[in-house]
């Protein structure tokens, strides 16, 4: 087996177990008469067939993973590479067909398993032409820094806009733009922190631990993405050869196909473009009279837009309220006027088609969407590009971002939700006391975390979250995942406020117990996830 040196466990038969079964998957979900037997049973539905090939190349790429793992010489690897091209070609047919985007149903993109290619390919004399066939069967525009990879290959190949787990592999993207002569020092510090990363949950579905359980679902902690950019871009990786997670063994073999460094057109490193706004502006809608209260506000929250789209945003809002299928109640509370703001945000496309962002709306776990919505919070505002290493949790992404604004001349505003989730909106700081005079009139407690906010405003605040979570307490009974859910809506606001108002006033009033409850009770919770988990694992 090809596992790391404090590996004591013994994977040997699971590894083989798996390989065996995606051996018979890959074989069984290409075959003819397989298909369209589940055609038949399955009303007709002919895209089936689509997606059992998808499933044969997802097997077969996984195949070479068991290979690697399992110790077999690199030689075989040769012809599971030949069989994914075969099998992807097939599924390329079918998803041309159906007209499908690789971001809709069909998603290739990870990083472990392309990059495992690229290298088995390289190893067993397949050619750029073989590699490019292997671009062009995985649909672009999912993960950026798969498509960078990819671009080698396919130099036309359309880029995603961002990359899809980017605390785990932003680092690793920035050796694309470097100087040959900087990208062994940037894929030594890659590999340096990779364990870290791993440890600190940043990689997709590696869970530092389960190495030690020969029953989990672990699968090493290789890092074949940053081998794939040093084969790609031949990286002299003479330094870190024999690093723990590299796999070494097989980058001296692609050592030997090593030519000179490869330079890739520039791209922009800058902060992106944001695409144009409508050049006509909107006629205005009548604002209701019973949502006066929430006119300016709304103004002031999406003043960082071009007119057109905050005209837009402010006449989406009213369709959004006045359509009769979101069953507005009126007149509008606080809550329900942000969620009507965020519904609007999205019936103009406001992210997808103009990448801007007003009001930043992330379940409350979602910490790297919450940094790709700062980011493009920021972006809306024509700030610097943010970023931050220490974004674990959305607090923690909501508190670099509110520090780094505070340096732009900025606030950041985290409205209470009455939910299990996070927003926030941005506001100039020059206009901090037009800003906060009409939050206070609507009696809306606001928290920025600095030192000029007031005692009485704390104050206001905490009262409402301290009735959210007596709320939640009463007349619930001690099954763990009820009270863990209905004491999550509370948990919420505390966190925050114990975020950006330095936690004084919640150590004062003494209601951390409420905290500590809370997270007790989301322990047991997650403990018996886990356990179900487990459970329907042996099942299958």
């Amino acid at each position: 087996m090809r596992l790391h040196s404090f590996i004591t466990a013994d994977f040997n038969h699971r590894f083989l177990e798996d390989f065996n079964f995606c051996t018979k998957n890959a074989e069984k979900k290409c075959d003819e008469t397989f298909i369209r037997q589940r055609i038949s049973r399955c009303d007709n539905r002919e895209e089936l067939r689509l997606f059992s090939y998808q499933s044969s190349v997802t097997s077969t790429l996984d195949i070479l993973l068991y290979t690697y793992l399992l110790g077999h010489p690199s030689t075989e690897g040769k012809e599971i590479c030949n069989k994914t091209l075969q099998r992807q070609l097939l599924m390329k047919q079918e998803l041309d067909y159906f007209e499908l985007t690789g971001g809709d149903k069909i998603d290739l993109n990870d990083q472990q398993k392309v990059s495992l290619f690229l290298l088995y390919s390289i190893v067993n004399g397949l050619t750029d032409q073989d590699r490019r066939q292997f671009a062009e069967g995985t649909p672009a525009g999912v993960d950026r820094f798969v498509d960078r990879l990819l671009q080698r290959y396919q130099p036309e190949r359309d880029l995603a806009e961002h990359i899809e787990d980017p605390r785990m592999f932003k680092h690793l993207y920035k050796v694309f733009d470097a100087e040959p002569e900087q990208r062994p020092a940037l894929i030594k510090d890659f590999l340096e922190n990779w364990e870290e990363r791993i440890k600190k949950g940043y990689h997709p579905y590696m869970n530092w631990g389960c190495h030690e359980d020969p029953d989990s679902n672990f699968d090493g902690y290789w890092c074949f993405p940053a081998a794939a950019v040093v084969a790609a871009l031949n990286i002299d990786d003479s330094e870190f050869i024999d690093y723990e997670y590299y796999p070494g063994d097989l980058m001296r073999e692609v050592a030997k196909y090593r030519g000179e460094p490869v330079t890739l057109p520039s791209l922009d490193s800058s902060v992106p473009q944001l695409p144009e706004a409508p050049a006509e502006i909107p006629v205005e809608q009548p604002w209701p009279e019973d949502m006066q209260p929430y006119s300016k506000i709304t103004n002031l929250i999406c003043s960082p837009l071009p007119e057109s789209l905050r005209i837009g945003m402010r006449n989406a809002l009213v369709g959004v309220i006045e359509d009769p299928q979101y069953e507005v109640e009126r007149p509008l509370q606080w809550s329900e006027y942000l969620y009507c703001l965020s519904q609007a945000q999205g019936d103009i496309e406001l992210n997808r088609d103009y990448k801007r962002c007003v009001l930043l709306h992330v379940d409350w776990k979602d910490a790297d969407n919450a940094l790709f919505y700062t980011q493009q919070t920021a972006r809306t505002a024509g700030l610097p590009e943010f970023d931050t290493e220490q974004a674990i949790t959305v607090p923690d992404v909501l508190d670099a971002f509110r520090t780094w604004l505070s340096a732009q001349g900025w606030d950041l505003y985290c409205p209470s939700t009455g939910d299990d989730n996070y927003m926030a909106y941005i506001a100039p700081q020059t206009v901090r006391s037009q800003y906060e005079a009409e939050l206070l009139e609507m009696d809306q407690p606001f928290y920025r975390g600095d030192s000029e906010e007031t005692s009485e405003n704390h104050f206001k605040l905490l009262c409402q979250v301290i009735e959210q979570g007596n709320s939640a307490l009463a007349g619930l009974d001690n099954d763990p995942l009820r009270v863990a859910s209905a004491l999550m809506t509370a948990t919420i606001h505390y966190s925050t406020f114990a975020l950006v108002g330095n936690g004084k006033y919640l150590q004062e009033l003494e209601i951390n117990q409420l905290v500590k409850q809370f997270r007790e009770r989301l322990e047991e919770d997650q403990a018996l996830r886990q356990k179900k988990l487990e459970q329907d694992r042996s099942q299958e």
